[in-house]
């Protein structure tokens, strides 16, 4: 604990558990004019009554803050007070330790624990970071050394091993925590977003996996074995295993969905569902046009993946052309991208972003779950296919971890890239929950396609990477199951 030698550390969640652990130890720290920002939703409540003795005890060095991290006016409160009393020398360490954890497996998840997990998890860092990132800077302006440290300016994420997709596979029998699992593999992103963003500024940001602690949040058990999961490239084969399946994509009026809908019609696929939120509206016309060339087969869908009314609505609708062999394969592609950086995204951008790239497949995966396993009973066949019950989630390189820091963007993808990395793990836990109903479930990055959503400046076309994801797709098996591959059928590091 010597090393750490920050002056001006500020703590979320400070009232209990980690948090307080981190403001006791802090507190004895060897920084002789040491200041502890201890912030937690209510500092005059009874689960903050054993940091008021802590801060009774230490005078002049811990100031407990009013900080809900859900609650952008509190966060912006809390900054005004902190700046009054650091003055020039700025802040030398944020941990972003606030954190809720509702246990539940993808099935068992309401749709409120999710958004209450991804305001506390995610955008609670995130808009703490942004507010207080001024004075991370000024600390950094003022130190006299050279490089990176915590003690000149750093910012520390609470994250998880329950966070890492290729550690889930181990630990989901002792602890299945869906919504919290998906939020900290966003914060793992958001690291790494602000690490690029902050370089420049010399702020160092790391997430770190505190271990399985015995805290209200941990419980009492013992630590489950970590271990890792691998893949195998795929042999690329055609797309006739697609013949005669059912299958329905999200997002099908442009782009890669409109795409994936043609190709699936010319392989004779027996019925496609093709959702889109407004089938009648000007967005849909190539839509329709194909609709009229394949009638009896392509059937389009009213489907707005962040409306759970809408969701529901299309599942009940769909039933009848489903009728008892259930639906084969599910492509969840529907997504959103706003173009912005750590610093001009907004919580609404924030949020936005994620009811449509988590949230969605989310509640569009659980909704058609019935259909999908009416598939997987009535085929007969052994193991895992796409043409026995599947679900393809699409999802992007600028979700891997690994290749964050090597990958350049022509645009900012803070906001995508973040909720796509909540897909993969969406992906993860899906695939867990699925495997006893030998539904397949892998996520799959189409390469960077030139569409509305991709730009002018990309290699790809459309039906080359379609071509590919389709090839890949009918050549999935068990073996696959919960992995992470490109539309060639490389496997992607997470």
């Amino acid at each position: 604990m010597a090393a750490v030698k920050a002056c001006s550390v500020l703590i979320t969640g400070a009232n209990r558990g980690l948090g307080l652990e981190m403001v006791r130890q802090l507190s004895e720290g060897p920084c002789p004019n040491r200041q502890i920002f201890a912030g937690c939703r209510d500092p005059d409540g009874p689960k903050s009554e054993k940091l008021r003795e802590l801060a009774e005890k230490h005078p002049g060095i811990i100031t407990i803050l009013r900080l809900d991290v859900v609650d952008p006016s509190s966060v912006k409160e809390s900054a005004k007070k902190v700046s009054s009393l650091l003055g020039k020398n700025g802040l030398n360490l944020l941990v972003n330790n606030a954190g809720v954890l509702a246990h539940g497996t993808m099935q068992s998840t309401t749709d409120q624990e999710m958004h209450d997990a991804f305001n506390t998890n995610l955008m609670g860092p995130f808009t703490v970071t942004k507010e207080y990132l001024p004075y991370l800077r000024a600390a950094a302006k003022a130190s006299d050394g050279s490089g990176m440290s915590c003690d000149k300016a750093a910012i520390i994420n609470i994250a998880a091993g329950l966070g890492s997709m290729t550690q889930m596979l181990s630990l989901y029998s002792h602890f299945p925590t869906f919504s919290y699992s998906v939020s900290k593999a966003g914060l793992n992103m958001l690291t790494v977003y602000t690490a690029n963003e902050s370089k420049q500024d010399e702020i160092l940001c790391v997430s770190i996996h505190p271990g399985w602690v015995k805290t209200d949040m941990g419980g009492d058990m013992l630590k489950a074995v970590l271990r890792d999961s691998g893949g195998d490239k795929l042999e690329q084969t055609n797309m006739a295993a697609v013949k005669g399946c059912s299958a329905l994509v999200t997002g099908a009026n442009r782009g890669l969905g409109l795409e994936i809908v043609r190709q699936l019609v010319e392989a004779h696929c027996a019925v496609v569902l093709a959702g889109c939120r407004d089938p009648d509206g000007p967005n849909c016309e190539a839509l329709r046009e194909l609709a009229k060339k394949h009638p009896g087969v392509l059937n389009l869908v009213r489907l707005d993946v962040a409306d759970p009314s809408s969701v529901k609505e299309s599942a009940k609708n769909v039933s009848s052309l489903l009728g008892n062999s259930g639906l084969n394969l599910l492509v969840n592609n529907a997504a959103v991208l706003p173009q912005k950086s750590m610093l001009t995204a907004t919580v609404e951008d924030m949020q936005d972003t994620f009811n449509t790239n988590v949230i969605g497949p989310l509640l569009v995966t659980r909704e058609y779950l019935p259909h999908l396993r009416s598939a997987a009973k009535v085929s007969g066949k052994p193991g895992m296919s796409c043409d026995k019950a599947a679900i393809i989630n699409i999802s992007t390189d600028s979700a891997s971890m690994s290749l964050a820091h090597a990958e350049q963007s022509p645009f900012p993808l803070f906001p995508y890239s973040i909720s796509k990395a909540g897909l993969n793990m969406l992906t993860v836990y899906t695939a867990m929950e699925s495997k006893e109903d030998e539904i397949l479930c892998v996520s799959i990055h189409p390469g960077w396609v030139k569409t509305d959503m991709g730009g002018d400046l990309a290699p790809l076309e459309s039906r080359d990477s379609v071509t590919g994801i389709l090839r890949v797709v009918s050549s999935l098996t068990e073996k696959e199951h919960g992995g992470f591959m490109d539309y060639t059928g490389k496997t992607m590091p997470w």
